[in-house]
């Protein structure tokens, strides 16, 4: 495909460590588990720790922007939180998430395409091994298939608008089989968010781009698909027939019930799962969940809002839209990066995908190389500030290691305990 071959000839002839470094760090992120657990977060903080020293020029602290105030107010939110160091654990987490995003806010073209070509490589390699393993997964991200499926969506999405955006009959071609491949991985998972995420996303993409014919064709083929599909396969698709398949909107209830009992600051970032044991049980024990873990709120908007406040919820969501509106270059490549970063917010709605680091880095990426886009050629030198800022940031994620290694020695009570 030239639209591949394009990013290959860019890194042949212009090739630098920096453009590469967003998309190793993604990568690096994929080696180590999705960074699910503490061991995962350690390694790849003191590795990245160690790249925002070594390239603390080319960090974008100004195209932070709302997601800094965003991370202020998870911080001032910590002295008024039940678990304060856990709280302090998850700021630390926003914290590395938002120098990512300034990190691909200093880039170049070059790096944008290279990370396009690093995600879709990824969810082809997924797609493999979901077909190559079915029914039994040993996914590139495990303990959730989910995580997987996110990146499977954000790339089939990114497909539909590819083949809008091109003209060649051969490269619609290729562009509709990886689509079919990306989707036909995406049902085999099963994951009800990622297919609506899709479905979402690229329904809107054709209202946007004015295809309102494909947009009804696509709906009348979706509904003919739903009506003729044998009613098993339908139900085990969409988990029709899984008790707990639906209990979900139960976890949703508790949490705008936590919501409703903590408005302004929630309950304390990270302390989802004692506020779900206190709301749901007389006594936790561990096992009446729903069917569910009760860690999260399986969405993160509802997830912020109980933990963090409605305040801080309406911050997250104006920084997204805000992140989506830098007045950036017009090309397919920044498109790309948008739909990326649209489809991972849709399915986050839907269930916390956040929980697995990489897709935080998927999300935070590409919303900087959106904001990269507007001003390629016209990164920041150096500065006192931003050095000063940097180190602090390196000083707070040390610290969130220290205190979540020694976390039981330094409470009370385990964080599922009831007081």
């Amino acid at each position: 495909m030239r639209f591949f071959n394009d990013i290959k000839n860019k890194i042949k002839d212009e090739y630098r460590v920096i453009d590469v470094l967003p998309s190793a760090i993604l990568v690096l992120s994929f080696f180590l588990g999705g960074l699910r657990e503490f061991n995962e977060w350690t390694v790849f903080t003191v590795m990245f720790i160690g790249i925002v020293i070594l390239f603390r020029n080319k960090i974008s602290i100004r195209k932070a922007g709302l997601w800094a105030v965003f991370a202020l107010w998870i911080l001032i939110s910590i002295f008024f939180s039940h678990v304060p160091l856990e709280s302090f654990w998850q700021f630390a987490k926003y914290i590395l998430f938002i120098l990512f995003l300034g990190l691909t806010a200093s880039r170049e073209e070059l790096s944008l395409k290279i990370w396009v070509f690093v995600v879709f490589s990824f969810a082809l390699l997924s797609a493999i091994i979901v077909f190559h393993q079915a029914p039994n997964f040993n996914l590139p991200l495990p303990n959730n298939p989910n995580y997987t499926a996110a990146f499977l969506a954000a790339c089939a999405a990114a497909l539909v608008l590819i083949i809008i955006s091109v003209h060649s009959i051969r490269e619609r071609f290729y562009s509709g089989v990886l689509l079919i491949t990306f989707f036909a991985a995406i049902i085999s998972l099963r994951s009800r968010g990622a297919l609506l995420a899709f479905f979402i996303v690229s329904m809107l993409i054709l209202i946007h781009r004015k295809y309102y014919r494909a947009f009804v064709f696509s709906l009348i083929l979706i509904l003919v698909g739903i009506i003729l599909m044998p009613q098993e396969l339908l139900g085990e698709i969409l988990k029709i027939y899984d008790p707990n398949a639906f209990q979900r909107l139960n976890i949703w209830r508790v949490a705008l019930e936590g919501t409703y009992l903590y408005p302004i600051w929630g309950y304390g970032a990270g302390g989802f799962e004692k506020l779900f044991a206190q709301l749901k049980f007389p006594a936790y024990d561990g096992l009446s969940y729903f069917g569910h873990y009760g860690r999260h709120a399986h969405s993160e908007i509802l997830n912020i809002a109980s933990t963090s406040g409605i305040i801080a919820a309406f911050i997250f969501m104006a920084a997204f839209v805000k992140s989506l509106k830098f007045k950036s270059k017009s090309n397919i490549y920044t498109d790309i990066a948008k739909v990326f970063a649209i489809t991972v917010f849709c399915q986050s709605c839907l269930d916390v995908i956040f929980y697995s680091g990489s897709l935080n880095l998927l999300f935070f990426g590409s919303l900087g190389f959106i904001a990269s886009s507007s001003n390629f050629k016209n990164n920041q030198k150096t500065d006192k500030t931003r050095n000063i800022i940097l180190f602090l940031s390196a000083f707070v994620l040390v610290t969130s290691l220290l205190i979540k290694q020694n976390y039981n020695n330094l409470c009370v009570r385990k964080l599922i305990d009831m007081p």
